[in-house]
């Protein structure tokens, strides 16, 4: 039993050692590669890496289908590509397509519950499980499949409890001393490094559904869980404060969220690599506190220069889709101050950079598009307004679910400028629609809907519809006042 764990141990270090000049998740898959050079579904299985490293995510569709379509011809399962292809579509806010991919990877890979509870040999494929339900729980969560997403991520913590309960039964039936020295270790590494993760995806699924003492909760002991043993460094660190940080700001207390803040980015500022995705919602996060404050010249010139800076350096790395979301940020903090020459740009950036990536699906590209309707709103073009608006509608629908609730924002934007063209008949199916999103509570885009709300009720009243105006600002009232 000790060689087996042993060699194991060896096995992973190798595999790892050989895979470090590769990029992304993929490693295994190289190494693989690299052992049996002459597979064509391995040619184009790693042709579709390569491209995925590089965010072309349409090449990338386009090879992992050829190896799908290579095997189907060897009379081989053909489910192998498609956890590759969930990643794509996921990546391209194509959710419905990815949570299809992961399935059927689930159920090519693992056909029926595995039993062997007492067997080395049981642990890897539970672990795996665990992070494949953990990924299916993330894509339901952005689609906006709220109670699946909670089922799939407690499915994952099911998944890993029954791998440490294997790991401890290795333990007690162990009889050297080494042998038990390294289950243990394996053991805490184990348990530790997991309830870092399920903490942080528990957190940000609370956190969304607005309920702050229950995500506030697990980023507490996510940050406890990142001081201890090898996750105590200044990165690991930061990125839990940052999410303490969000809990604060959608809670209200901005003071608290921007220190929280200011140390996550300070954290991350070091090198651009870890945990890049939080360092853009840093930004995003100062830039709202900023808005709601009222900060001096020189702090919003020194914010401007921070996430210019940021979005830069993300291009010269190569990166395309985190400086969209960067710009994105720029694009509305210019437009909360009025400079609508700059916010257009950015967004015209942001939508260029998602072109160029295949990921015009996502929802973000939907976050684009209207606020170019905004942007045009607010320079009496109605017509290139409504149509960017419809626009952003049809991006979500094929996304989200209908009730998602950053769709709110967009169906305001679009029942205002049908109101404001003439065209009333086109925005009553809009304002139902609206009605069943707010039986729910927004969670962390209420900000964003009582801007647009605001932003538009502005617009009816200079038009002089003073009616449409006052059932915003009503609205408005409604929705600031609900916790």
């Amino acid at each position: 039993m000790l060689v087996r764990v042993i060699y194991r141990i060896f096995l992973n270090v190798l595999i790892g050692f050989l895979a470090m000049p590769c990029s992304g998740c993929m490693y295994y898959v190289r190494v693989a590669k690299w052992l049996h050079p002459d597979s064509a579904y391995d040619t184009y299985l790693l042709k579709g890496i390569d491209a995925q490293d590089v965010e072309d995510y349409g090449q990338a569709e386009r090879f992992y289908l050829m190896a799908g379509k290579e095997l189907r011809r060897k009379g081989d399962p053909t489910w192998y590509p498609c956890d590759h292809l969930a990643s794509v579509y996921e990546n391209q806010g194509r959710y419905a397509e990815a949570v299809a991919a992961l399935d059927q990877y689930l159920r090519g890979k693992y056909p029926v519950e595995h039993v062997s509870a007492d067997s080395v040999d049981s642990i890897t494929p539970l672990l795996d499980q665990s992070v494949l339900y953990q990924q299916r729980g993330r894509i339901r969560q952005a689609q906006g499949q709220y109670e699946d997403a909670l089922r799939c991520f407690e499915t994952a913590s099911e998944k890993h409890d029954e791998s440490l309960k294997v790991q401890k039964i290795l333990y007690d039936r162990a009889s050297n001393v080494e042998e038990r020295r390294l289950l243990e270790e394996g053991y805490r590494d184990n348990a530790e490094n997991y309830a870092y993760r399920m903490n942080q995806l528990f957190g940000r699924y609370w956190l969304e559904l607005g309920e702050f003492g229950k995500a506030k909760k697990c980023f507490e002991e996510e940050l406890q869980h990142c001081m201890r043993r090898d996750l105590h460094r200044a990165d690991f660190e930061g990125r839990a404060k940052l999410h303490l940080g969000m809990v604060a700001h959608y809670s209200g207390n901005d003071e608290e969220a921007e220190g929280l803040v200011k140390q996550c980015i300070g954290a991350n500022a070091r090198s651009i690599a870890p945990w890049v995705d939080d360092l853009v919602t840093g930004v995003s996060v100062l830039g709202r506190i900023m808005e709601r404050s009222g900060v001096s010249d020189k702090a919003i010139q020194d914010y401007q220069r921070l996430a210019g800076g940021l979005e830069a350096e993300l291009i010269r790395e190569g990166k395309r889709t985190l400086p969209a979301a960067v710009s994105n940020v720029l694009a509305r903090w210019y437009f909360r101050r009025g400079d609508l020459a700059e916010s257009s740009a950015s967004y015209e950036q942001a939508m260029r950079l998602r072109r160029e990536t295949v990921t015009q699906t996502h929802p973000d590209y939907a976050d684009s598009l209207k606020g170019l309707a905004d942007i045009a709103a607010s320079e009496n073009d109605l017509t290139s307004a409504t149509l960017q608006a419809k626009q952003a509608l049809a991006v979500l629908d094929a996304s989200v679910v209908p009730t998602h609730p950053r769709t709110a924002q967009v169906l305001v934007a679009l029942d205002a400028l049908y109101t404001l063209t003439g065209h009333p008949e086109e925005a009553a199916p809009l304002r139902q629609r609206l009605d069943t999103i707010l039986e729910q509570p927004l969670g962390i885009r209420k900000e964003d809907f009582l801007l647009t709300v605001d932003f538009y009720a502005g617009l009816l009243e200079k038009k002089g519809k003073a009616a449409d105006a006052k059932r915003l600002r009503d609205l408005h009232i409604r929705q600031k006042d609900r916790k």
